[in-house]
């Protein structure tokens, strides 16, 4: 039991293993060739034995802070990433809400602290920046004044972008607050 054959001719007999979903044996090659399926398989009479997506049913097989993964014939529950309060993948970009200490930006997850220290090191490069445009281009007055003028255009285009993806980010993730609250 638990092999088949897959090959006979006068001298020699080949046998081949069942299918890991087989149940008492099976009669060719395959999930199809199955007598029955085992636990966590269903048994489809044109198609064999297929896999239960039991990641699909509508009771979450996974605790809270985990997300489930199908695997054949059965599932595993896997962590959450630790910027997360629930979620439905691996990663911060993953995330249900955020967990506490860590805010969305740009459909991330992150620590707000590292926000803060993010948007100085940002700051602080527009000002070397606009530094290096003085000293480069200090006699040269009007050079200096159009790659300065260049350069608060960037700086402006570029905080506006990130504001405006930033709040999309947010009304995005309050819509799936409220869908997953109902």
């Amino acid at each position: 039991m638990g092999y088949f054959e897959a090959y006979r001719d006068e001298k020699k007999l080949l046998c081949s293993k069942c299918h890991a979903a087989c149940l008492n044996g099976c009669m060719k090659a395959g999930h199809r060739g199955c007598v029955d399926c085992k636990k966590g398989w269903l048994m489809n009479p044109e198609k064999g034995c297929l896999d239960i997506d039991e990641c699909a049913s509508s009771v979450a097989p996974c605790k809270v802070n985990e997300f489930c993964v199908n695997n054949d014939g059965s599932h595993s529950c896997l962590a959450c990433d630790n910027s997360c309060q629930g979620c439905h993948g691996d990663g911060p970009d993953m995330c249900d809400k955020c967990a506490d200490g860590y805010a969305l930006k740009d459909g991330l997850c992150i620590n707000k602290q590292s926000t803060t220290s993010q948007d100085w090191t940002r700051y602080l490069t527009y000002l070397g920046l606009c530094i290096a445009t003085c000293i480069i281009f200090q006699k040269n007055t009007i050079v200096a004044s159009i790659i300065g003028l260049s350069v608060a255009v960037y700086v402006a285009v570029s905080e506006y972008m990130l504001n405006s993806l930033s709040n999309q980010n947010q009304l995005f993730q309050n819509s799936i607050d409220s869908l997953m609250r109902e």
